[in-house]
C-alpha cells in the first residue's frame, strides 16, 4: 500500500475545515426548521376548521381499516359493496368513539403543534384522528377500574 502524501492529505484536511466552516456559517445565518414546524402560518379560524375536518377525516379512515382488519382476520377476501362497506364504517361504534373523542385529540394536537405549517398539521391530524379511539382510551380511566381514595 503507497502511503498519503503530505500534500494530498493538507488537501483532506483543509477541504474538510472549509466543509465545516460552510455548514457552520450557514446555520448561523438562519435557523434550520423542518417538519412540522417549517414554516409558520397564522393560526386563523380557516386553520383551527381545516384542522379539524382534516382529523374527522383521519378517524374515518382510521374506523375503515379496524374494520377490514376485523373482516380479513374473520376470512373475508372482499369487500364487497363500496355502500355496504361505508354503511357498516359510519354505524361503528369504533367510528363514533372516535368522533366523541376528536375534540380532545384536537386540542391537544393544536397545542403540540402551535406556530407549523399546514403541511406539518395536515399529516399530524390525519395521523391523530387515525389514532383517535387509542390516544382517548390512553387518557380515559378504564372501564370497571376501582378509584383510589
Amino acid at each position: 500500500m503507497k502511503p498519503l502524501s503530505w500534500r494530498w492529505l493538507s488537501v483532506a484536511v483543509v477541504a474538510a475545515a472549509g466543509c465545516t466552516g460552510l455548514a457552520w456559517w450557514l446555520m448561523i445565518q438562519s435557523p434550520v426548521r423542518f417538519g412540522a414546524v417549517a414554516v409558520t402560518e397564522d393560526d386563523g379560524m380557516g386553520r383551527l376548521v381545516y384542522g379539524y375536518l382534516v382529523t374527522l377525516v383521519g378517524v374515518v379512515l382510521g374506523a375503515a381499516y379496524r374494520n377490514l382488519q376485523i373482516r380479513r382476520e374473520a376470512g373475508e377476501h372482499e369487500v364487497g359493496g363500496v355502500g355496504q362497506f361505508l354503511r357498516t364504517v359510519f354505524l361503528s361504534l369504533d367510528f363514533w368513539m372516535g368522533v366523541c373523542g376528536s375534540p380532545l385529540v384536537y386540542a391537544l394536537l393544536m397545542r403540540a403543534t402551535e406556530g407549523g405549517s399546514m403541511a406539518g398539521l395536515t399529516a399530524i391530524a390525519i395521523e391523530n384522528g387515525f389514532f383517535c379511539t387509542i390516544v382517548i382510551r390512553g387518557l380515559a380511566p378504564k372501564v370497571g377500574a376501582r378509584r383510589q381514595p
